[in-house]
């Protein structure tokens, strides 16, 4: 009886225990020259963190979500730099939002478990975006849009960093399906799902 019910206490504080983000590659070093101050500031608290942002030409903001783990435990936070003009440089910030987001582990343990199992973290971007088709041995099609969007996730871990990117992924998934963007889309969806924005 004792021993079913040290077995029990032990899972239950196994269970409560956050997962970490698993092991992977570097595929280059972080470009922070144009994170606000507030933004490196909490970046730096994290002792891993997945940072998720869309770079658009247009709008004159730009906004972070950061999925930080400090001691086994995942906070997200949302910045939004607003700018003067449509020249998103650090130098050209007007001001600074920053909104904490409520989250459940369960969701990050779901996502990361997902990231294990997709082989999320080993994706190329070079394959992610994929602009061709091949129709037939003479004839292949391209597409090249412009004024879109690039979706990107910053992982960072204390000992690797790796950005995975991906230009227009659900149009691009539209007129050229393949497997490693489609399992992008879904890691996004579920990234912004913790954020309950999508």
């Amino acid at each position: 009886m004792k021993i079913a019910l040290l077995l029990s206490i032990c899972f239950i504080c196994l269970s409560s225990i956050a997962q970490t983000i698993p092991i992977f590659e570097s595929n280059g070093k972080e470009d922070k020259s144009n994170y606000s101050k507030l933004l490196k500031k909490w970046l730096s608290k994290f002792d891993e963190s997945i940072l998720f942002t869309s770079d658009c030409y247009w709008p004159k903001s730009k906004s972070y979500l950061v999925l930080g783990d400090k001691g086994n435990k995942w906070s997200l936070i949302k910045f939004t730099q607003l700018y003067n003009s449509r020249n998103k440089t650090k130098n050209n910030i007007r001001r600074v939002r920053k909104k904490e987001i409520q989250i459940k582990n369960k969701s990050v343990d779901d996502l990361i478990n997902y990231w294990r199992t997709s082989g999320f973290l080993m994706l190329n971007n070079d394959r992610i975006n994929t602009k061709s088709i091949q129709i037939n041995d003479s004839t292949q099609i391209e597409f090249s849009p412009s004024d879109g969007c690039n979706e990107i996730f910053r992982v960072r871990t204390k000992n690797a960093y790796r950005e995975i990117n991906c230009y227009l992924p659900i149009f691009m998934q539209e007129k050229i399906p393949i497997h490693e963007r489609e399992i992008f889309i879904n890691c996004r969806n579920m990234f912004l799902s913790i954020a309950e924005l999508k």
